[in-house]
């Protein structure tokens, strides 16, 4: 309502400035004044928050001559930064006699994160390191509580310890809950702040197994937003603790000369419980069965045969040596060698052993020792003599000879009769019984092209 004479046919404009605590976002220009559905002028409002009211001439007359002007008008308005607190109101002066309250509702704002990680992990002194990170991007309301909970499975934890945090204004302690974490209340976070924890957990490396444990570690934030909203945010690490000393294997010399290759094992450095697992070796793929040498002595026996179970509590560390052929493998140029602890479905193994030499194992070889031309030059007979020695190692079942000709070369079917006579000799002189077949194929100038034949069905002359 404009009062009768505020207004004049020539001063029919009224400004006002609203707070500075309202931000306004974007211009509104010339929007209509209306009072039962009549215009009674128009207002606008500048990104200064200024409004201009600019009343209609006769409307102005009226009120100059002593009528109010009476009309509605509505706007929003977005308040970005203000210290009016939520829920407090901003009162807008439209006149002397007109003021008008604005409630403010402000947008809640608050986020908590958390994480979680392992920063170090020492066996060989028996402890973890954990770091945890308390970040807020708007801040919280209220304080932050943290809670982390330990759960493992076979890890004799035997203190925690070490607890740090930055920034610690007020020389923060945590409640420690015995060896299964801790709780801790931290000062509310700002915007874009943070806090960084570390902590240690010890525990009885004598008491991991073998093939190790895993112990789970979850931390837990808890704080609230701006109008009370509970935050929560939870992190779950997992954290693997294996002995770093198992077992290991390796060549400790090679005799070429004599061929034999002498093998060193060493176990349970971390002294662990052997009871229930068994030692086994493994050279050139099959299981080796027989006696090492073991110190210290078991039961007083320095001998052991080899698989070798533990049916006992035992904690010692133990080294194993012995010695084996150095039998080659087909394309390999080294002994295979591997050394593991089983239990169950379980396995240590630190991995393939090898003692060898400077070229791969091949026993085959082949030599032209003839050339023969015939008459006219136009063609030659070549004389072959292939050689297998397994003298150096075995040649396992699977494998399968092949010679092939090049080059314009080709068999008569004599000569593959000849091939078959010297195969069954040179088995025979070796001391073998073995099976075997031939294929033939055979080759242009003959009946087919490719086809695999009968070798009876061959003739004497025939290209194979």
């Amino acid at each position: 309502m404009v009062p009768s004479r505020t207004l004049s046919p020539d001063n029919n404009i009224i400004e006002y400035q609203l707070p500075e605590g309202i931000k306004i976002k974007e211009a509104i220009s010339n929007k209509n004044i209306e009072h039962k559905n009549e215009i009674v002028g128009t207002y606008s409002i500048d990104t200064n928050g200024k409004i201009t009211f600019v009343y209609n001439k006769d409307y102005a007359t009226k009120n100059a001559n002593g009528s109010e002007i009476t009309a509605d008008l509505s706007f929003s308005a977005s308040v970005d930064s203000s210290n009016i607190p939520d829920g407090g109101k901003i009162p807008i002066s439209f006149s002397d006699e007109l003021e008008v309250d604005v409630n403010v509702e402000k947008s809640e704002v608050g986020d908590l994160t958390v994480y979680k990680q392992e920063e170090r992990n020492n066996f060989s002194d028996g402890y973890i390191v954990y770091r945890i990170n308390v970040n807020s991007t708007a801040g919280t309301s209220s304080e932050v509580k943290l809670t982390d909970v330990i759960t493992n499975s076979g890890l004799d934890i035997t203190s925690l310890s070490d607890f740090t945090i930055e920034p610690n204004n007020n020389n923060i302690t945590p409640t420690w809950n015995g060896k299964s974490g801790f709780g801790v209340t931290l000062p509310k976070l700002d915007a874009n702040s943070s806090y960084t924890i570390t902590y240690r957990v010890n525990y009885d490396k004598t008491k991991v197994p073998l093939n190790g444990v895993s112990i789970n570690n979850k931390i837990t934030g808890e704080s609230t937003a701006s109008k009370g909203t509970k935050l929560e945010h939870s992190y779950n690490v997992k954290t693997d603790v294996k002995p770093n000393d198992t077992i290991t294997k390796k060549a400790t010399t090679y005799d070429p000369d004599n061929n034999i290759v002498s093998w060193e094992i060493k176990i349970n450095g971390s002294k662990s419980n052997l009871n229930g697992w068994t030692l086994q070796d493994t050279l050139n793929g099959v299981k080796y069965e027989g006696t090492v040498h073991v110190e210290p002595a078991i039961d007083g026996k320095n001998e052991i045969t080899l698989p070798y179970t533990w049916n006992g509590d035992d904690r010692n560390t133990y080294t194993i040596t012995y010695t084996t052929t150095a039998d080659k493998l087909l394309g390999n140029n080294s002994v295979v060698n591997k050394a593991e602890l089983t239990k169950g479905n379980e396995s240590v193994s630190p991995g393939d052993s090898h003692a060898g030499w400077t070229e791969p194992y091949n026993p085959l070889s082949k030599d032209a020792t003839n050339i023969t031309p015939n008459a006219d030059d136009t063609l030659a007979t070549i004389d072959w003599k292939v050689t297998i020695n397994a003298s150096q190692g075995p040649i396992p079942a699977g494998w399968t000879f092949k010679d092939e000709l090049w080059d314009g070369q080709w068999f008569t079917g004599k000569q593959l009769k000849e091939i078959k006579a010297a195969i069954n000799k040179a088995l025979s002189d070796a001391g073998l019984n073995l099976s075997y077949t031939m294929e033939a194929n055979l080759q242009k100038g003959t009946d087919g092209v490719g086809d695999k034949v009968d070798e009876n069905q061959i003739k004497d002359d025939g290209k194979i």
